[in-house]
């Protein structure tokens, strides 16, 4: 950091801990097609769920028009 510059506190965009949410209220942002369903990408996710179920948990927020609902942001394919 250059000399004469300030220190800023950068908020974080998270929360400390997580929640079990049901599948029912999960939205995705975006779809997974057939298309995508029919990947090698997608067969490897797919299996490892299948044997050691999820390692890395999805990235929700609240979604704002739907109480107690959450827009899934990353983990689509784990979904």
């Amino acid at each position: 950091m250059p000399l004469g510059t300030e220190h800023q506190l950068v908020s974080k965009a998270f929360a400390d801990t997580m929640q079990h949410i049901a599948l029912a209220d999960l939205s995705p942002l975006r779809p997974v097609t057939d298309t995508v369903r029919r990947t090698r990408k997608y067969s490897q996710i797919a299996g490892s769920v299948r044997e050691i179920g999820v390692v890395e948990p999805l990235v929700v927020a609240p979604d704002r028009r739907s109480e107690g609902k959450y827009l899934v942001l990353d983990g689509h394919l784990r979904l």
